[in-house]
């Protein structure tokens, strides 16, 4: 067998030597995978997700009525969670037990956002004062017809026909005021229905708003309005047209028959649109959606985004619906 050239001696140091550099770098690799094993955890990643399946709970929750809560707040009212955000990602830099009371401190907090939201703390005091006014805006002398206009916030709103004032109705919030202008310029009563105030915290605010119109005075109508759900039945009103501005919300729309023409204008976020059209008018409809769910009865398609009642070209009474909306579900029908 052929030596190598090494002496007994030199193989026993350098195997030695080996024998102990072993140990060392297996030593320094250590810290290094720990660093990996903690750099693998992102707590921004966990509270973004906890937060945003809280969220999708509640929005899931409203859209399918299993309970009622008005999450109209705006955006800039929740940037104390920003500080909580960066609080809790300092809290949770070190060993597993700075983790696991971040975890428990962050389940903390979305609850507590949770209950300020569905039991209105954050009120003035933790009181809420409610105010409810009776409305009543009489017909003016010599006046023919009337532009109606209601600008509002979140909440409710319905309209409907009848009485012998322009228009009657019954206001209920514990947020805002309500302030009335009426004027006439040559044959039209101009009328204006606002609602001024901010809702200063998160729970579920009160502001529902019902309006009832002469029936027997031609009318136009705008609405302007926040995320609000609109109950409108103008099948005893003369409505020439209603204009609808609108944020998210929910329209329930029922038109009558007793003008020769109405125009029908809805400028609209995420919506969930249902309009009823009495028979005895033709319509003519026009969408522009970017997501919209259609269930048009009664309606054959002219072009891409224009449909028209089998009945149009005969009918005496026209109705002209004007859509533009986002994200939509939209049902028309007709009684």
């Amino acid at each position: 067998m052929k030596d190598n050239g090494k002496k007994p001696e030199e193989k026993k140091e350098i195997s030695e030597s080996v024998l102990k550099e072993e140990p060392k770098t297996a030593k320094e690799t250590q810290p290094s995978e720990k660093k990996m094993r903690k750099d693998g955890f992102n707590f921004g990643n966990l509270f973004l997700g906890i937060f945003l399946i809280f969220l999708g709970i509640v929005l899931l929750g409203k859209s399918t009525g299993w309970y009622e809560v008005n999450i109209s707040v705006n955006l800039w009212q929740l940037w104390p969670l920003l500080i909580i955000f960066i609080g809790l990602s300092l809290l949770s830099r070190g060993r597993w037990s700075s983790f696991i009371i971040t975890v428990v401190v962050t389940i903390i907090v979305i609850a507590i956002v949770g209950f300020m939201m569905f039991f209105g703390m954050g009120t003035k005091n933790g009181k809420i004062s409610k105010n409810i006014e009776n409305i009543s805006i009489k017909k003016e002398y010599g006046v023919d017809s009337a532009l109606i206009r209601v600008e509002t916030g979140a909440g409710r709103l319905k309209i409907d026909g009848g009485g012998q004032d322009l228009i009657f109705g019954e206001f209920e919030s514990d947020f805002l005021m309500l302030d009335t202008e009426s004027e006439v310029e040559g044959d039209i009563q101009k009328v204006t229905i606002r609602t001024t105030g901010n809702w200063r915290g998160f729970g579920m605010p009160a502001n529902d708003l019902k309006l009832s119109i002469n029936p027997d005075i031609p009318v136009k109508i705008e609405l302007a309005t926040g995320a609000i759900d609109m109950d409108i039945n103008l099948s005893e009103v003369a409505a020439k047209s209603i204009d609808i501005d609108s944020g998210v919300s929910s329209l329930e729309l029922v038109m009558g028959d007793k003008v020769s023409s109405s125009i029908v204008k809805i400028n609209s976020g995420v919506n969930s649109i249902d309009v009823t059209l009495p028979r005895t008018v033709g319509a003519r409809l026009t969408i522009d959606a970017a997501l919209t769910s259609k269930d048009l009865n009664g309606f054959k398609k002219l072009d891409s985004n224009i449909y028209e009642s089998y009945n149009y070209d005969i009918a005496d009474k026209i109705i002209d619906i004007d859509l533009n909306v986002g994200a939509s579900s939209i049902s028309i029908d007709w009684k």
